[in-house]
C-alpha cells in the first residue's frame, strides 16, 4: 500500500509527509551534490575526482541514516534486523510516504488528503506545481542523466 490512513476512530492523527527515492538514486545524488556543496560540513574537496563505486567504499558514505534517526541509534552502534523492522513500523504507523518515482501520483495523493487548494495566486501555484513535475525540485544539472549503476 503506497499510503496509510490519515484517519483513526474518525479522529486525524498527526503525521509526518515525506517523498522516497530509490536508494542507490539517492546515493548516487548526495555523491554529486557533495562534490559541489562547499558549504556542507560533509563536503570533501578530494572528491571531485572520485568516482561512484570510489565514493560507496569510502568512509564518507552515511550508513543508514534515515533507519538510524528513526529508531535512535548513533553511528557507532551496529544495525540489525530488528532496527530494520522498528524503522519501517514507525514509516507504517507515523509516516505518508510518497515515491519520486511515482511524484504526479503522489503529489494528487497528497493533495486530496490534505484537501490542498491553490487559492493565494492559483495561476502561479498551478505553475510552480507545474514546473515540479516538469523539472523536479534540488535538482542538480551535475546529477541528470547520471545512469544508476547496474546491481553487482
Amino acid at each position: 500500500q503506497l499510503f496509510g490512513p490519515p484517519f483513526v476512530d474518525g479522529q486525524i492523527r498527526g503525521r509526518v509527509v515525506t517523498m522516497f527515492r530509490h536508494p542507490i538514486e539517492r546515493v548516487i545524488s548526495t555523491f554529486n551534490y557533495l562534490q559541489i556543496a562547499h558549504w556542507e560540513p560533509e563536503y570533501r574537496p578530494e572528491m571531485q575526482g572520485w568516482t561512484v563505486e570510489q565514493y560507496a567504499t569510502s568512509d564518507v558514505i552515511e550508513d543508514n541514516w534515515m533507519t538510524r534517526q528513526l529508531v535512535h541509534v548513533d553511528s557507532s552502534t551496529p544495525l540489525n534486523m530488528g532496527h530494520l523492522q522498528l524503522a519501517m513500523d514507525v514509516i507504517r504507523r507515523k509516516v505518508f510516504v510518497g515515491l519520486m518515482s511515482r511524484f504526479e501520483e503522489s503529489l494528487e495523493r497528497f493533495e486530496a488528503i490534505f484537501q490542498w487548494k491553490y487559492t493565494f495566486n492559483p495561476t502561479e501555484q498551478e505553475a510552480c506545481r507545474e514546473s515540479m513535475l516538469a523539472i523536479g525540485s534540488n535538482v542538480s544539472p551535475r546529477g541528470r542523466g547520471n545512469p544508476v549503476p547496474p546491481q553487482g
